[in-house]
Protein backbone atom coordinates (compact mmCIF):
# COMPACT_ATOMS: atom_id res chain seq x y z
CA UNK A 1 0.00 0.00 0.00
CA UNK A 2 1.52 3.52 -0.36
CA UNK A 3 0.90 5.92 2.10
CA UNK A 4 1.05 9.84 1.95
CA UNK A 5 3.42 11.88 4.46
CA UNK A 6 0.97 14.72 5.92
CA UNK A 7 4.09 17.48 6.07
CA UNK A 8 4.65 21.19 5.00
CA UNK A 9 7.28 20.37 2.79
CA UNK A 10 7.43 18.46 -0.73
CA UNK A 11 4.69 15.72 -1.15
CA UNK A 12 6.19 12.22 0.28
CA UNK A 13 4.74 8.93 -0.50
CA UNK A 14 6.52 5.32 0.88
CA UNK A 15 5.22 2.20 0.49
CA UNK A 16 5.02 -1.30 2.63
CA UNK A 17 1.95 -3.60 3.02
CA UNK A 18 1.64 -3.35 7.05
CA UNK A 19 0.02 -0.43 8.68
CA UNK A 20 1.97 0.11 11.60
CA UNK A 21 5.59 -0.62 9.80
CA UNK A 22 4.25 2.59 8.08
CA UNK A 23 3.20 4.58 11.15
CA UNK A 24 6.28 3.70 12.35
CA UNK A 25 8.70 5.05 9.61
CA UNK A 26 6.75 8.03 9.77
CA UNK A 27 6.91 8.70 13.26
CA UNK A 28 10.83 8.29 13.07
CA UNK A 29 10.70 10.41 10.17
CA UNK A 30 8.96 13.52 11.62
CA UNK A 31 9.37 12.79 15.27
CA UNK A 32 5.30 13.31 15.58
CA UNK A 33 5.50 16.71 13.53
CA UNK A 34 4.09 14.38 10.06
CA UNK A 35 0.98 12.67 9.96
CA UNK A 36 0.08 10.18 7.57
CA UNK A 37 -2.77 9.26 5.02
CA UNK A 38 -3.03 5.45 3.21
CA UNK A 39 -4.79 5.29 -0.25
CA UNK A 40 -7.83 5.43 0.57
CA UNK A 41 -7.08 9.13 1.80
CA UNK A 42 -7.99 8.02 5.57
CA UNK A 43 -5.88 8.91 8.09
CA UNK A 44 -3.23 6.52 9.72
CA UNK A 45 -1.41 8.90 11.98
CA UNK A 46 -2.50 12.04 13.09
CA UNK A 47 0.07 14.52 13.56
CA UNK A 48 0.96 15.06 17.18
CA UNK A 49 3.07 18.21 17.19
CA UNK A 50 0.78 20.72 18.76
CA UNK A 51 -0.84 18.77 21.49
CA UNK A 52 0.71 17.44 24.47
CA UNK A 53 0.34 14.11 25.56
CA UNK A 54 -1.91 13.55 22.55
CA UNK A 55 0.60 10.84 21.14
CA UNK A 56 0.21 8.64 24.49
CA UNK A 57 -3.33 8.92 24.44
CA UNK A 58 -3.63 8.08 20.43
CA UNK A 59 -1.28 5.11 21.14
CA UNK A 60 -3.55 3.54 24.05
CA UNK A 61 -6.87 3.97 22.39
CA UNK A 62 -5.14 2.22 19.15
CA UNK A 63 -2.93 -0.46 20.48
CA UNK A 64 0.13 1.15 19.09
CA UNK A 65 3.90 0.36 20.86
CA UNK A 66 6.83 1.81 18.56
CA UNK A 67 8.96 -0.25 20.47
CA UNK A 68 7.64 -3.16 20.09
CA UNK A 69 7.27 -2.79 16.50
CA UNK A 70 10.89 -1.67 16.38
CA UNK A 71 11.99 -4.91 18.05
CA UNK A 72 10.29 -6.91 15.76
CA UNK A 73 10.44 -5.27 12.52
CA UNK A 74 12.90 -2.44 12.59
CA UNK A 75 14.52 -4.04 8.67
CA UNK A 76 10.34 -3.40 7.58
CA UNK A 77 10.60 -0.35 8.97
CA UNK A 78 14.22 0.60 7.13
CA UNK A 79 12.55 -0.63 3.48
CA UNK A 80 10.02 1.35 3.88
CA UNK A 81 12.26 4.15 4.72
CA UNK A 82 13.74 3.31 1.84
CA UNK A 83 10.59 3.53 -0.17
CA UNK A 84 10.06 7.38 0.34
CA UNK A 85 10.02 9.51 -2.67
CA UNK A 86 8.75 12.94 -3.41
CA UNK A 87 5.57 12.56 -5.17
CA UNK A 88 2.23 12.66 -4.81
CA UNK A 89 -0.22 9.42 -4.33
CA UNK A 90 -1.22 9.75 -7.72
CA UNK A 91 1.79 10.47 -9.48
CA UNK A 92 3.74 7.33 -7.71
CA UNK A 93 1.03 5.36 -8.60
CA UNK A 94 1.23 6.64 -12.34
CA UNK A 95 5.21 5.87 -12.33
CA UNK A 96 4.42 2.01 -10.94
CA UNK A 97 1.83 1.82 -13.62
CA UNK A 98 4.19 2.52 -16.50
CA UNK A 99 7.58 0.60 -14.79
CA UNK A 100 5.60 -2.11 -12.29
CA UNK A 101 6.59 -2.58 -8.86
CA UNK A 102 10.04 -3.17 -9.17
CA UNK A 103 10.93 0.39 -10.98
CA UNK A 104 12.69 1.56 -7.65
CA UNK A 105 15.32 3.14 -9.53
CA UNK A 106 12.50 5.20 -11.65
CA UNK A 107 11.13 6.08 -8.98
CA UNK A 108 14.41 7.04 -7.24
CA UNK A 109 15.27 9.34 -9.69
CA UNK A 110 11.46 11.05 -10.04
CA UNK A 111 12.00 11.92 -6.82
CA UNK A 112 15.12 13.24 -6.95
CA UNK A 113 14.14 15.77 -9.94
CA UNK A 114 11.28 16.55 -7.95
CA UNK A 115 12.23 18.03 -4.51
CA UNK A 116 11.77 21.54 -4.16
CA UNK A 117 12.13 21.56 -0.24
CA UNK A 118 15.77 22.83 1.76
CA UNK A 119 14.05 20.06 4.04
CA UNK A 120 15.26 16.65 2.36
CA UNK A 121 12.73 14.06 3.47
CA UNK A 122 13.95 11.53 1.77
CA UNK A 123 17.64 11.98 2.00
CA UNK A 124 16.54 11.62 6.08
CA UNK A 125 14.55 8.78 5.37
CA UNK A 126 17.25 7.27 3.51
CA UNK A 127 19.71 7.82 6.77
CA UNK A 128 17.31 6.28 9.13
CA UNK A 129 16.92 3.34 6.94
CA UNK A 130 20.88 3.10 6.76
CA UNK A 131 21.06 3.84 10.79
CA UNK A 132 18.23 0.99 11.23
CA UNK A 133 20.34 -1.61 9.16
CA UNK A 134 23.39 -0.83 11.40
CA UNK A 135 21.80 -1.47 14.49
CA UNK A 136 19.72 -4.89 13.35
CA UNK A 137 23.65 -5.86 12.11
CA UNK A 138 24.82 -5.05 15.37
CA UNK A 139 21.90 -6.76 17.19
CA UNK A 140 22.75 -9.80 15.00
CA UNK A 141 26.21 -9.89 16.00
CA UNK A 142 25.83 -10.02 20.14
Amino acid sequence: MIYEVINPSDPVTFETDDLDVARAACLLLGEGAYGLKDENGDTALPIFLFAEGSYEKWSEKSGFDLDKIMKKKRLQVAECLDSACVAKMCERKAILAAVGPHGKEAIRRYSDERRSSLNDICGYAAELADKLRKQSEKKKRK
